[in-house]
C-alpha cells in the first residue's frame, strides 16, 4: 500500500462534498428560474398608464414557453424599469409571474423613434410548460418605474402547447 499524507485523505472527500453542494444549488436555481411565481395584484395600485405600448411574440421550444418583445410607457424618461411578463388565469383569478430578463430593444426604438427607453424596454421571459396548469392565459405586465406601479392586462391570449 502506497503512503498518502493525511491532508489528501481529507481533501478529496471535502472537495467532492463541495462539488455536490454546488451541483444541488445549481439545480435548485434552475428549477426556480423555470417556474412561475404567484403575484399579488394588490401590490400594483395603478391602472394602465397613458402611453403604454408593448409587443410580444410567443413561441414554444420543447417544454419552454418563450415570450419576447418590449413593454414601456412612451416618452417616459426613467433610468430604471422593472417589468415582468405575467400570465393571468381568469378561471382561478390568479397571476403567475415569469422569470423575465430586461434586454435592449431595437424593436421599441424603431417603433417609437425616441430612443428614451430602448435599453430598458425589451424583455425575454420563459417558463417550463409542464409547470402550467391551463392551456391558455391572458398576457399581463407587472410594470414599475419611477412614475408608475401598474398591473396591465393586455387582452392578448397566450396559448400553451406542451
Amino acid at each position: 500500500m502506497k503512503f498518502q499524507p493525511a491532508k489528501f485523505k481529507v481533501a478529496i472527500p471535502v472537495t467532492a462534498g463541495l462539488f455536490v453542494l454546488v451541483l444541488v444549488f445549481a439545480l435548485i436555481l434552475r428549477s426556480s428560474l423555470r417556474s412561475p411565481h404567484a403575484l399579488d395584484p394588490a401590490d400594483y395600485t395603478e391602472s394602465v398608464p397613458d402611453g403604454f405600448v408593448y409587443e410580444c411574440a410567443v413561441s414554444v421550444d420543447g417544454d419552454a414557453l418563450i415570450l419576447q418583445g418590449f413593454a414601456c410607457v412612451r416618452d417616459e424618461k426613467v433610468s430604471d424599469i422593472d417589468c415582468y411578463a405575467v400570465l393571468y388565469d381568469a378561471g382561478a383569478e390568479s397571476y403567475l409571474r415569469l422569470a423575465t430578463q430586461m434586454v435592449a430593444s431595437e424593436q421599441y426604438r424603431n417603433a417609437a423613434g425616441d430612443g428614451l427607453n430602448q435599453m430598458f424596454s425589451g424583455f425575454y421571459a420563459f417558463v417550463d410548460t409542464n409547470r402550467l396548469t391551463q392551456s391558455a392565459y391572458e398576457l399581463c405586465f407587472a410594470y414599475r418605474s419611477g412614475e408608475h406601479n401598474a398591473l396591465i392586462h393586455t387582452g392578448q391570449t397566450v396559448e400553451v402547447v406542451s
